[in-house]
This record gives structure tokens, sequence and C-alpha cells, in this order.
């Protein structure tokens, strides 16, 4: 998510960028008694990193798990898959679910979401009401998922997904970095609500909302850079919190942009100049590892 964050939440559009890197899927029937379920998740280099296997004889449950805080999750998963579809025919064969994630575990990049896509796929159910029903959120990443451009979402009334041109601008000046600071999205949103539950946002919303254009149309990085400065005071508004290039690269000449919730997992370096000019000396002087646009998004 590249603007919007937590007001998304209420309503406001926002501009997100699905990665290059995929989570797949691949479902087969196996030689063992009927009403049994195989999984096998699978990192990015080839290891193997969670296992389990289910029973689907009488509703899902777990026989065995190498843990069982993810298989309880997916298990929830599962279930809510199933009751939205309206029928369980998972007791008439035995399957063998196989994942493969393409990026580092640790980076996040909405590994429950894209795996919520693909069961949404497998079920034949709707994503959207799926990660309703499971893990919340404002829908963003489902519908990141779902494309394979840069798209400007909306959740308000009724659910706004556009396609839009890849911010040619901001990809030339942007490098994104891994904090290493894994955030509990479900407590930051718990307590973003918490935050503005007696605030009126809807003059912020409506500016955010203006913001994420300019973001991406802008034809100066001037320009875009103060957006993204006016974006980020707004939020840090509204949560209390100083914005990150004050907080830690005041000395960066550009802009350094919260991604998702802030304290996460990646963050956005804009420079006044294109990230080829500041990249090396950045990733001394911090010691982070930057990624263009070209290598990370679609």
């Amino acid at each position: 998510m590249i603007t919007g964050e937590y007001l998304a939440l209420l309503g406001a559009r926002c501009l997100a960028w699905p990665t290059k890197a995929l989570q797949t899927m691949d479902v087969s029937l196996v030689e063992s008694p009927p009403g049994t379920l195989i999984w096998n998740a699978i990192d990015h280099e080839g290891n193997p990193w969670f296992d389990a296997l289910l029973s689907t004889d009488d509703g899902i449950s777990v026989i065995s798990a190498s843990d069982m805080i993810v298989a309880d999750k997916l298990v929830h998963f599962l279930r809510e898959g199933i009751k939205l579809n309206g029928q369980d025919d998972l007791s008439r064969s035995a399957l063998s679910i196989e994942t493969n994630t393409q990026w580092p575990m640790e980076w996040g990049m909405g590994s429950s979401s894209s795996l919520i896509v693909n069961l949404a796929s497998w079920l034949q159910v709707n994503p959207f009401d799926l990660q309703r029903n499971t893990i919340g959120g404002s829908g963003y990443d489902i519908a990141c998922g779902l494309s394979d451009e840069p798209i400007i979402f909306q959740m308000a009334d009724k659910l706004l997904v556009g396609k839009v041109k890849r911010p040619e601008i901001l990809s030339e000046h942007a490098g994104f970095a891994y904090l290493g600071q894994k955030s509990d999205t479900a407590t930051a949103i718990k307590n973003f609500h918490e935050k503005v539950a007696n605030i009126d946002v809807s003059k912020k919303i409506d500016l955010v909302n203006k913001l994420a254009y300019h973001i991406l149309d802008g034809s100066k990085i001037s320009n875009i850079l103060k957006a993204i400065e006016i974006h980020e005071e707004t939020i840090g508004y509204l949560l209390d919190i100083e914005p990150i290039k004050r907080r830690m690269f005041p000395e960066f000449e550009g802009m350094v942009k919260s991604l998702g919730a802030w304290g996460g997992d990646f963050i956005m370096f804009v420079g006044s100049k294109p990230l080829k000019e500041f990249r090396e000396e950045t990733e001394k002087q911090y010691g982070l590892k930057l990624f263009s646009a070209e290598e990370l998004l679609v």
C-alpha cells in the first residue's frame, strides 16, 4: 500500500502496487482414505516451513501440525470458506495442497491475504467476503492479489478497484527497504480505531484521496515529495506518531514513507535524485538493502 494506510479502513482511496513475487497453491488428489487433507507450505528457497495433516470427515480439524498457531488459522480460513460456499465436498476425497511463497516469509507482504485469494478461487467464493470473515481489513491486499497492475482501491459504500498506469517518476526515484520490524496488523488496526473513535476524519480522508492522485500523476519529483510529506504528517497526526523520516532518517535528501501498518515491514525512500544516484550511499549509511520498483513491483 503506497497511500491511504489506516484511512483505507474508513473508506479512503488508496494507491496500491502489487508485488512481482507470488504465492501459488496446488491442489491434487492422493491415494489415501477420504476425509484427509495433507498441507505443505514451501518458502522462497524451496524449504518446508509448515506442514499439517487435517481431517475433513466432519468439518475441519487438526490431526497433527508443525505449528498449531498456523494450523488453527488455516482451519479457520477453510471453515469460513466452506461456510461461504454452502456445501462441504472435502470429506469425499483425500487431498494434498502445497503452497509456494516467492518472497522471504519474514517480509509479510500479504501472505495471509494471498492465501485467502487462492482459497477463495479454489472454493469458488468471494475473496473479499472470505477476508471479511477471517482476518478483516480494508480489502486492498485482496485486490492486489487479483491484479497484475497498480490499482486505486476504495471500500466505502461500494467496492471500487481501478487499474492505473505505473507511476514512472516514483518508479525512478523510489527505493523500498525491509526494516525487519514486523508489525501486528490486527493490533495496529485496533489501536487506530480507538484513536479516531471520537474524531471527524472526513476532511483527512478527502485530503488523502487527493494526495493519492498527486503521488500517482505527479510530473515533478518536488511535487511528489511534498505530497508524501503532507500524507505522512496527516497519518502521523491521527496516530499520534512522529513520521518515520523525522524519527529515523532526518538526514535523507528526500522523503521516507511508511507503508501499510506504521512501524511494519517496509518503508519507501523517495529521493530528490533518482534511486541510482542515492542507492549505494543510503544502503551504507543506514545498513538497509534498497529494492527498486522494477525489482520488487509489477
